[in-house]
């Protein structure tokens, strides 16, 4: 067994991020391997930190023939369900490697930050004194909190200040020098969430007699309490319903339960909520499967694909087909044959607003076997995601870039859709691009990356033509469909109601006559806000941002169209529109410039009876916004 460990503390920046070794306690030997996580002491103050083992050795690596370098000793092991796999452990040092950033970096992008809480200080009971601390041992007082502590088996310090008093640190002490009790170091387990369940605990006859007010013995007067029993009247023998149902649709609370609970009308349990599973169940409930029929180019890109996966080798493909040529079927079908031959698969989009659409598709064929990783999620989304992912729960991925650290076991294939877009590049350390990281994984587990894209990027395109990627085309657009008709329209020779208006004269004849037709709209614009910026008429000056120097958007309130206030769409900052210029102070300032506030009024004015929806930045900042805004238009709720 070996007595020492080479791993890297987790907090480190950069330029002190090195493999430090340190001592491994008999007790530890046998529970610790490479890819585990434990808390440590660090630097001259000994702060608890995680860190990650990245080898063991039988003696450090400083030569100490006398034994002049004291080694630190780990103090626990951290949850055995977090260490990462022999993949994961070297992607981490290649990512390190590769990009620069610290192995903490590369950790915090592969591990949901609720899973690697910071350890903290208890203090336990020695087990010579677990039943009795004798007189004498040490003063009364001492003796007094000891038994404390021995009753708690463990506690922390300010638990035990707080009960009895914040200057007891002497007691403490003479407790510890004495051997009572010790200082050790724990981590907390990540939060579960945990749901409540109801079902009646009471014949149905006497329920019923509840709900007739006939009934005498359980004196249930709430109205609201009457309208829980009747649902549960409504439910199969046995059969309970969730609490959040009966909160929503009698707008109950927790008072109206409590005392059904005490007289035992009703039933209450409580179960464990996986919030990774919450998070596909409508889309499971909703989505219906339909069968793929390929064409013959699609068949053929199909078998080639096939080829690629069964050869059992590392492959890489760009599927290079145009618009509407069905590039989707191609990649579900693959998908497909990948599972049936027991291997995963990663599917990774560019945004987080086409996650939904393509979860309705995934979900459809795959059920619960799919999981969803993303930016949006809640902690405890992501922790149970990536709990399920390890333990084998999922077989599909579907997210975005982060979605390719997805702790799969089985990996056989990672596509990367619309590989082109920039959204797959990291800004903030680690700065990596997704396709170095797919590549690797892929080479490691033999498996096949995937590119699809109709506007491929250079890179990937140049590497095809190089014949280091399979290039696949697929030329025609599926079944009957046609390209559409494109007009291009020259804005300063076709404005409506002046040159500063954002709609023509063709745009507003289309709009008018596709409303009279029932037919639904949607007009794209790649800037948010009702103007672009504030202009001076004297010196031509922008109102800029003093913190980021980039002009800054005018946008309204609410609804109104007449007050609003200045934004930077960098960092956030927020201001009163000025009354005269900053650089000339001239009062002549003017909105220039247009954005989907301002398209929003001129809709509004064009088409009084339309119901319009408007969907930026500042209307999808709720978690379910896209999902409720894309809902509301596919159930026809907005022309």
């Amino acid at each position: 067994m070996s007595e020492y460990a080479g791993l890297h503390i987790l907090s480190n920046p950069f330029h002190i991020d090195a493999a430090y070794d340190y001592f491994i306690p008999p007790d530890l030997r046998d529970s610790i391997a490479v890819g585990d996580f434990v808390a440590v002491p660090f630097g001259k103050s000994n702060k608890r930190e995680i860190a990650l083992v990245i080898s063991l050795k039988d003696l450090p690596d400083v030569d100490d023939e006398k034994n002049e370098i004291k080694y630190k000793p780990i103090f626990s092991v951290c949850d055995k369900k977090l260490s990462l796999s022999e993949e994961m452990l070297k992607l981490c040092l290649f990512m390190k490697e590769q990009t620069l950033c610290s192995v903490g970096d590369a950790i915090r992008v592969m591990i949901p930050s609720a899973a690697l809480t910071d350890p903290h200080e208890i203090i336990v009971i020695s087990e010579q004194y677990a039943t009795k601390i004798p007189k004498g041992v040490v003063r009364e007082p001492s003796r007094i909190i000891g038994d404390y502590i021995r009753k708690k088996k463990k506690t922390t310090v300010d638990e035990v200040k707080m009960k009895f008093n914040p200057l007891i640190d002497e007691f403490i002490t003479e407790l510890i020098n004495a051997k009572v009790i010790y200082k050790d170091y724990e981590i907390h387990d990540p939060p579960k969430k945990y749901e409540s369940y109801y079902s009646l605990a009471i014949p149905r006859k006497d329920a019923e007699a509840i709900v007739d007010r006939s009934d005498k013995f359980y004196r249930v007067r709430s109205l609201t309490q009457i309208d829980i029993i009747k649902h549960l009247l409504t439910l199969k023998d046995g059969e309970e319903v969730c609490r959040e149902i009966l909160y929503e649709k009698y707008n109950a609370t927790y008072t109206h339960f409590k005392p059904l609970v005490t007289k035992e009308i009703i039933n209450r349990t409580t179960r464990e909520v996986d919030r990774g599973i919450a998070l596909i169940k409508p889309a499971i409930n909703e989505a219906a499967a339909t069968p793929i029929v390929l064409s013959d180019e699609q068949e053929a890109a199909f078998k080639t694909l096939k080829g690629f996966s069964d050869s059992k080798a590392a492959k890489a493909a760009l599927l290079f087909g145009v618009t509407g040529s069905g590039k989707t079927s191609v990649m579900l079908k693959t998908i497909d044959h990948v599972i049936s031959n027991n291997k995963q698969a990663i599917v990774l989009l560019p945004e987080i607003s086409l996650t939904p659409q393509t979860l309705g598709i995934f979900c459809s064929r795959y059920g619960e076997r799919v999981a969803i990783i993303h930016s949006g999620l809640s902690a405890g989304e992501r922790l149970d995601t990536f709990r399920r992912i390890k333990s084998g729960g999922a077989d599909i991925v579907i997210g975005t870039r982060s979605a390719v650290f997805a702790p799969l076991s089985r990996l056989g294939l990672i596509i990367i859709d619309e590989e082109q877009e920039h959204t797959y590049k990291s800004d903030q350390n680690p700065k990596y691009h997704t396709r170095d990281i797919a590549r690797f994984r892929c080479a490691y587990n033999n498996a096949l990356m995937l590119l699809a894209s109709a506007t491929p990027s250079f890179e990937s395109f140049h590497k095809a033509q190089e014949g280091k990627y399979a290039l696949i085309k697929l030329t025609k657009r599926y079944g009957k469909a046609h390209l559409p008709k494109v007009s291009i329209v020259d804005m300063r020779k076709a404005g409506s109601g002046g040159i500063n208006s954002p709609l023509g004269n063709l745009i507003c004849e289309k709009l008018v006559d596709n409303i009279a037709k029932n037919n639904q709209s949607i007009l794209f614009l790649n800037r948010r806000g009702y103007n672009n910026f504030i202009s001076c008429q004297n010196c031509g000056a922008a109102v800029t941002c003093p913190t980021c120097s980039v002009s800054m958007t005018y946008h309204t309130y609410g609804k109104s169209y007449s007050a609003g206030e200045l934004r930077c769409h960098w960092c956030g900052r927020h201001m009163d529109l000025p009354s005269e210029c900053p650089e000339c102070k001239s009062p002549h300032l003017t909105k220039m410039g247009f954005g989907t506030q301002r398209v929003e009024q001129e809709l509004t004015a064009l088409l009084p009876k339309a119901r319009i929806l408007r969907m930026d930045t500042d209307t999808t900042s709720t978690k379910s916004a896209y999902e409720n805004l894309l809902g509301q238009f596919r159930a026809r709720e907005a022309d």
